[in-house]
C-alpha cells in the first residue's frame, strides 16, 4: 500500500484514519492496512499481539518501538524498512 498518501494528515486525538491520527490510531491504521493486524485501541494490549525483543534485537519491518517507562503515554511510530 502506498502510504504517502497519509503525508500531511493533521494531528487529531483519537483519530485513526487519513482525515487525522493520533499516535495510536497511525500505527493501528498502518498495521491493520498492511498487514491485517488489528491492534487493541491502546499500546497496553500490543503487548500481548506480538513479542517482546531485546534491546540488542535488529528491528525488522513493522516492528514497533516503544520506550519502557512511557510505553503507555506514548508511543513512538513504528519503523518501517525497505
Amino acid at each position: 500500500m502506498d502510504f504517502s498518501r497519509l503525508v500531511g494528515a493533521p494531528y487529531k486525538k483519537g483519530g485513526s484514519d487519513a482525515n487525522g491520527f493520533d499516535c495510536y490510531g497511525l500505527v493501528r491504521f498502518v498495521a491493520h492496512a498492511a498487514r491485517g493486524v488489528d491492534l487493541p485501541e491502546k499500546p497496553i494490549g500490543w503487548r500481548r499481539c506480538g513479542r517482546l525483543l531485546g534491546k540488542d534485537a535488529p528491528i525488522r519491518p513493522f516492528d514497533i518501538s516503544g520506550m519502557r517507562r512511557v510505553w503507555y503515554h506514548h508511543m513512538p511510530r513504528g519503523i518501517p524498512r525497505n
